[in-house]
């Protein structure tokens, strides 16, 4: 039996659960095995932030975006502990890598690709279910703004590809979802803004202040959970946070420009 799910600790997704399973099997039993295969994962994320940058950019930013990668504390700190949230931006990155590539030459080879890897990023943190409404969100900046190149057509066609590439990998995780719903969504439902005992009947006021520390979190007070980070230090340095504001200001500019 290969469960897609593992219902104990509150949820286990199997992607690094499996890696690090065969990693004991090759190395045995100790701290080593487990970190040696987030240290794989963290580290195979800064060629796959590279790759990701390139399509969507030029090969500059790539270069600037996977130093930035390699060099940014909780990437780093992450791909040390094993944790298994470190699979998700590898998996992210090579599946935009492909979407992107996709869109640009109309290559249905890279939708498909991109929707497997997306479809396989389900497998490996909890957090990968709230990107359906990040790609959402993309999607119709990219409408608005009219920076696809194919035609409306082919982009149509490359969606579906993508989409139902997706949704074949994920088949196996939705039959799971469909039987085993409380155990698939009990984590989210005990962290939710949305569960009471974290709202304390104030939604839109937690709702803000969470919001709020997210927004801030870049630049002024990051986690304080020393697993994650060293408490409160923000994700970006002082210099890497005048550019992470300046190109944020510039983004807002040309969008305006384009609009």
């Amino acid at each position: 039996e290969r469960p897609v799910f593992f219902a104990a600790n509150n949820g286990r997704e199997p992607f690094f659960v499996y890696l690090v399973a065969l990693s004991v099997t090759i190395l045995g039993r100790s701290p080593g095995a487990i970190r040696i295969v987030a240290a794989l994962l963290g580290t195979l994320t800064i060629p796959a932030t590279y790759l990701m940058a390139k399509a969507m950019f030029n090969r500059r930013i790539g270069l600037l975006a996977a130093a930035i990668t390699g060099l940014t504390l909780w990437h780093v700190n992450l791909s040390r502990i094993g944790f298994r949230a470190v699979a998700m931006p590898l998996l992210v990155a090579l599946a935009l890598w492909q979407l992107w590539l996709g869109l640009k030459d109309g290559n249905r080879r890279h939708f498909l690709a991109g929707g497997l890897l997306y479809g396989l990023t389900f497998y490996a943190y909890l957090a990968a279910r709230f990107t359906i409404v990040a790609l959402g969100v993309f999607a119709l900046y990219l409408i608005l703004v009219g920076s696809w190149k194919l035609e409306v057509g082919g982009w149509r066609h490359g969606a579906l590809t993508f989409v139902l590439a997706a949704l074949v990998v994920l088949a196996p995780l939705m039959v799971y979802v469909a039987t085993h719903g409380d155990a698939f969504l009990g984590r989210v439902g005990q962290v939710s803004i949305f569960n009471p005992a974290i709202n304390e009947g104030d939604f839109w006021g937690t709702l803000l202040r969470h919001a709020g520390k997210t927004l801030l979190m870049f630049t002024n007070r990051g986690d304080f959970i020393p697993r994650h980070n060293v408490p409160f230090r923000p994700v970006f340095d002082p210099v890497l946070s005048a550019f992470f504001l300046l190109g944020l200001i510039l983004c807002f500019i040309r969008f305006r420009q384009r609009a």
